[in-house]
């Protein structure tokens, strides 16, 4: 057995085992953590908890007081994916979770790889279906790394596909996510021809089915803690309830739920922080010349998030954990590679908003009702035709071939179906795509043409008031994000470690700024970014 993966297993770093630095001394490995779902304004709201890696980076990093996103799509998929490039969905092409492909008449998942080479190769139970970066239109930075870099290693871990895939791009040493289903960690052939030992030994060695024993219980006192235990509108997964604790096993130990439980849970995150840290380990990160990159996608905030609302103890009770988690984390780094050795970014994918409560009105614009009213109208006009005349799919109108041109051609039936769509409560404005500009002064209009990725968007846009969501009929979330509301762009922004500078900053940032300035780091071309460079974070 190698002394790497010795290291590896105990979960400690190699005496003597120091990092190769350049005569530039920067640091060797880049370190981006995206905490999903995380608002800007939890940081301000559950300061008191702040004990550990919170309390580290918001006292001895850089704090980005203004960070948002700019575009209207927020959602995890395109967030990540605008992390990892610098550039936005106009221009990396993941304009969404799922977008509508009107070639195949079907909603594209952004990771989904159906040829030989995305299919899975699982570490546990077999998985079927694939995941690839095979749809993302521009390069991340591990992918620059990787080529302007001989010799660098990229890692990206995450519970689901989506997130580790954009955080790594095309290609990777381990890109690595969580089947809830099959309860087995996986990658694709698009970044491993076979189980990559370094992962087999550590999921040998810290085996899932321990982390699964017990239920998840409060790590404060009751009366700690902001939120009530029980609010309006919860959802929690099946065999849940509101109240803590909430189990993870089953009442003879794991059982078939038990990786649903456990994904939504604290443990998650903590097992990610630790399987990071043996990653370093194993493979030697930051170690050598070449500088290398580490992503840690956290998803249990957003998986919380969205079955009990923003306002509640278990969202409040997840990031109290995480807390001690980024502290453990952070704390790893150090001992391994010194604080100078490595630069950490965290943000977020997006923000979330408030919980929908039945009791206070309607805060949902259900997509099929209003593909219904559209369709009505038409037909009450044309007469039915051999197919649906529009396609609703958040946030865009589809028409079918001809139609929008038969629209227009009729200027009062073209103002009539406009007013149809706007006078629907909840739905604020509708822009036709044709009208969508980056450069625009209008806000809306400029945060939709930055979602809008070509081929992947609809012919009108929809803009909802604040509160409201576009929805299926059939989702059942407590909350939800995809505005251009602030509640869903504002999110944090900190760096930390070596050349950056401590200190909390006005200047107006977003999460596509984080590749290029860690890239600037370690003197790497990122020449697809729309970001810029924090040069008033840093000491270059």
């Amino acid at each position: 057995m190698t002394r790497a993966v010795i290291s590896a297993l105990l979960g400690v770093a190699l005496l003597g085992s120091t990092p190769v630095r350049g005569q530039d001394d920067a640091p060797r490995l880049l370190v981006v953590v995206v905490v999903d779902q995380m608002r800007a304004d939890y940081l301000t709201v559950l300061d008191r908890h702040w004990r550990s890696g919170f309390r580290t980076l918001l006292t001895e990093g850089a704090v980005f007081e203004r960070n948002e996103y700019p575009y209207l799509n927020t959602v995890t998929c395109a967030g990540h994916a605008t992390v990892a490039t610098g550039a936005f969905p106009r221009t990396h092409g993941i304009g969404g979770n799922t977008w509508w492909d009107r070639g195949r008449n079907a909603l594209v998942d952004c990771s989904i790889d159906e040829r030989p080479a995305g299919m899975h190769i699982s570490y546990g139970r077999r998985v079927a279906a694939g995941n690839s970066a095979q749809l993302l239109r521009a390069q991340t930075l591990g992918d620059e790394l990787r080529r302007q870099k001989p010799g660098a290693k990229v890692v990206s871990l995450s519970m689901k596909p989506d997130t580790a895939v954009m955080l790594a791009g095309h290609g990777g040493d381990v890109v690595l996510w969580f089947d809830q289903p099959m309860g087995a960690f996986v990658t694709s052939r698009a970044y491993a021809e076979r189980r990559v030992p370094a992962v087999v030994d550590y999921l040998t060695h810290n085996p899932l089915s321990k982390d699964m024993e017990g239920a998840w219980t409060l790590r404060e006192p009751p009366a700690d803690y902001l939120f009530a235990d029980a609010t309006p509108g919860q959802r929690p997964q099946a065999g849940r309830d509101g109240l803590f604790p909430h189990a993870v096993a089953g009442p003879k130990g794991p059982d078939e739920r038990s990786p649903g439980f456990w994904a939504e849970s604290p443990r998650s995150d903590r097992y990610l922080a630790r399987m990071a840290l043996g990653m370093v380990d194993s493979l030697q990160l930051g170690r050598d010349a070449a500088p290398d990159l580490l992503a840690v996608g956290f998803s249990a905030l957003d998986y919380l998030g969205h079955r009990f609302g923003p306002r509640s103890r278990e969202v409040e009770e997840i990031l109290i954990n995480l807390d001690f988690t980024l502290g453990e984390l952070i704390a790893g780094l150090d001992q391994r590679l010194g604080r100078g050795g490595y630069a950490l970014a965290l943000t977020a994918d997006h923000g979330v908003g408030l919980a929908f409560e039945p009791a206070k009105g309607g805060t949902r614009v259900i997509v099929e009702d209003v593909e219904e009213r559209l369709e009505e109208m038409l037909r009450s006009r044309w007469g039915a035709g051999t197919g649906n005349y529009v396609l609703v799919r958040a946030p865009y109108v589809f028409f079918a071939p001809g139609v929008e041109q038969r629209l227009r051609a009729d200027a009062a039936l073209w103002r009539t179906f406009i007013s149809e769509l706007e006078n629907v409560d909840g739905i604020a404005r509708v822009i036709p795509v044709s009208d969508l500009s980056p450069a625009s002064d209008d806000a809306a209009v400029r945060a939709a043409a930055l979602s809008y990725a070509e081929g992947r968007g609809g012919d009108l846009v929809l803009i909802t008031e604040p509160n409201w969501l576009l929805s299926g009929r059939n989702v059942a979330n407590a909350a939800s994000h995809g505005t251009l509301h602030e509640y869903d762009r504002r999110v944090p922004l900190l760096l930390f470690g070596g050349r950056i500078r401590a200190g909390r900053l006005d200047a107006r940032s977003s999460p596509a700024d984080i590749a290029p300035t860690l890239a600037s780091l370690v003197n790497v071309r990122l020449p697809g970014a729309e970001g810029r460079v924090l040069q008033e974070a840093t000491t270059r």
